[in-house]
């Protein structure tokens, strides 16, 4: 569990250390804190929780990136058969 500053207020956020990782990753990416990014993940959320917000926006992001590489959805067709 970790504590983040989200719109200016503390709150703690529990996530697997792979979470964590992949979303320090995207802050670098995006070049934005983790406190910023989450934010912007709580405004937009229709999650219930902060959390759930949290690893939907990582999926969708990695998502994103996969479907800018040729060929890989094709595979990942044939690896789901």
């Amino acid at each position: 569990m970790r504590n983040i500053v989200v719109a200016g207020r503390r709150t703690s956020v529990r996530l697997e250390a792979t979470m964590w990782d992949a979303l320090s990753e995207i802050a670098v990416q995006e070049q934005k804190t983790i406190h910023q990014l989450v934010t912007e993940v709580d405004r937009q959320r229709t999650e219930s929780s902060l959390t759930a917000a949290i690893r939907v926006y990582i999926v969708g992001f990695y998502r994103s990136v996969v479907k800018r590489i040729p060929g890989a959805l094709d595979q990942a067709r044939v690896l789901r058969a």
